[in-house]
Parts: C-alpha cells; sequence; structure tokens
C-alpha cells in the first residue's frame, strides 16, 4: 500500500478512516516539529490506559506538555547519562549467549532481552537480567509481563474499534505485575531521597532515570507511569532498531566491511568511548537506515 500510494493513505477499518504514512516528513512532522498541533488518539488512549493512567503515552493537552518537558529535561544532556561501563557489561552477556561456529540463532528475540536488560538499569537502576542465566522468579515475572503486555497491545491496536474482542484478563495481570514492581521501586526512591535530602544524587554510581526524576517530581505514581512508558517503548524501539540494522547488514557484505573498517580504525580492539562513538559517522548512517 506504501508503494501504490507514494508513502502516505487512508484505509477504512471498521467504519473507521485510518492515515497510514511512511513518508519521513510527514513521521517528522507528527513526532517532532509540530507534535503539539496532534492529540493523542481515543483509539491509541484505550491501549495504555490500564498499563499507564499518568504517563506521556496516555496524557494529551497541557498535561503532555507537561510531562514532555519533564522527560525532555532528563534526556537533554546525553553524555551525562552515558553510562559505557553498564551497556558494555550487558553487550558482553549478549555475545556470550551468541552460539559459536555459524549456527542459526534467533537475534530478535536476544535483541529484545538485551533492550530490556539495558533499559530496566537505566531507568529503574537495576537490570532485569533476563542474559545474565541468573534471573530471580521475580524479575523473570517482569520480563514475561513486559513482552506479554507488548504484544496485547500490538494486537488490540491492529483490531482498532474492535479491539475488544482481545481479551483484557491476562493483560491486565500482567500490567500490575509490571505497576506493582516500578510502584516499590518509585516508593522507596521517594524514601531515600526523603531521608537523604541534598546528597541524594551524591551518593549513587552512575545515572537512573528514576533517581533523577525524584529530584524534582514527587508523586508516586507519577513517578510510576513515566518510568514505565520510558520502559515499554525503549525496549520495543531498540529491539526494533537493532533487529531492522542487523537484517540490512547481513544482506550488504560491502556496507558491512565499510562499518567494519571505520570502527576499528576510530576505537580500535578496546571498548570505545563516547567520544569515538560520536565520531563514528558511518554507524549513524547504518542506523538512519535500519530507523527507516
Amino acid at each position: 500500500m506504501f508503494d501504490t500510494y507514494n508513502g502516505t493513505f487512508i484505509t477504512n477499518i471498521v467504519g473507521e478512516d485510518y492515515l497510514f504514512t511512511c513518508h519521513p516528513q510527514n513521521v517528522k512532522h507528527i513526532l517532532a516539529d509540530q507534535f503539539s498541533d496532534f492529540s493523542t488518539s481515543e483509539e491509541r488512549k484505550h491501549l495504555f490506559k490500564h498499563f499507564s493512567n499518568r504517563g506521556i503515552l496516555t496524557l494529551d493537552g497541557p498535561a503532555w506538555v507537561e510531562s514532555r518537558e519533564q522527560l525532555r529535561r532528563q534526556f537533554s544532556h546525553y553524555r551525562s547519562i552515558m553510562d559505557l561501563d553498564m551497556y558494555e557489561r550487558h553487550v558482553s552477556q549478549f555475545i556470550a549467549r551468541v552460539p559459536a561456529g555459524g549456527s542459526t540463532v534467533e537475534l530478535q528475540e536476544m535483541f529484545g532481552m538485551l533492550a530490556l536488560d539495558a533499559l530496566s538499569e537505566f531507568v529503574m537502576g537495576t537490570s532485569v537480567a533476563s542474559l545474565s542465566g541468573q534471573q530471580s522468579e521475580e524479575l523473570r515475572k517482569l520480563s514475561n509481563a513486559i513482552r506479554c503486555i507488548k504484544s496485547t497491545i500490538a494486537r488490540k491496536g491492529f483490531f482498532g474499534p474492535m479491539h475488544w474482542l482481545v481479551g483484557r484478563g491476562e493483560f491486565k495481570r500482567q500490567c500490575d505485575v509490571v505497576r506493582n514492581y516500578v510502584q516499590k521501586a518509585a516508593r522507596q526512591t521517594l524514601k531515600d531521597r526523603q531521608v537523604k535530602g541534598d546528597a541524594f544524587l551524591e551518593d549513587e554510581s552512575g545515572y537512573c532515570f528514576l533517581r533523577s526524576l525524584a529530584v524534582g517530581e514527587q508523586n508516586c505514581d507519577v513517578l510510576r507511569d513515566q518510568v514505565s512508558d520510558i520502559l515499554l517503548a525503549g525496549v520495543d524501539t531498540l529491539t526494533s532498531l537493532l533487529s531492522a540494522t542487523f537484517w540490512l547488514l547481513a544482506r550488504d557484505v560491502r556496507v558491512l566491511g565499510l562499518l567494519r573498517a571505520q570502527v576499528r580504525d576510530i576505537c580500535g580492539t578496546e571498548r570505545p568511548t563516547y567520544d569515538q562513538i560520536k565520531g563514528l559517522p558511518y554507524l549513524r548512517w547504518v542506523m538512519n537506515e535500519g530507523i527507516n
């Protein structure tokens, strides 16, 4: 359909008109330049309502603007929140699980585990450790709950106004698993903030989204929902990007060779620094192809 109608078309699903677009400029206007001109569709709000009532994925109007500003302040200084040691640890666990000898491996599933491990540590300070082989029962249930929520939201979204045909019982139970876990972490963070005062951030190693957000936000429900939204959206986005990029690289030996050569020339065989990563333009171009 995108090929037939040059990237943008309208179709009717069960009596409702839906506009689909993959045109880069349209996506840019909707998600960046003119985001405030678009409201959150009622057909989308219901997907996240039980999972997150006060997070950015369900808010609209002035509340959304305030929520977006809250998140923008957290991500505006990316260098200071980039923990390369943390990513090195998770990527090493990922590589260790790739079978030797050139046998087939399901990378998309493993990328999902990598994204979940890294993002959970980034947002809450503790990883769910799905790649470690030493996952506790509580963390296993949390990991499974996030996967179930993502899958159910996708199915319900495709059903549009007929979303009620997809059962909600299991979905709500899994949402409660995530909400309860993150709520517990948010309460403990606020308690630490109250006890430690100005030393709240100083005695911690590494950046933690929840801890940093709690400096200016004292509402536990808001903290819970913002963390849950970033975790859910971030895992899905990172998994999709890595899967698409590696799928493309596997089909173009020339591009893979050029990328490997630039990484080798700039970074050598040691773990790269932040400046070295920023100085890899070909890597950025390859990732942009994965996004598109």
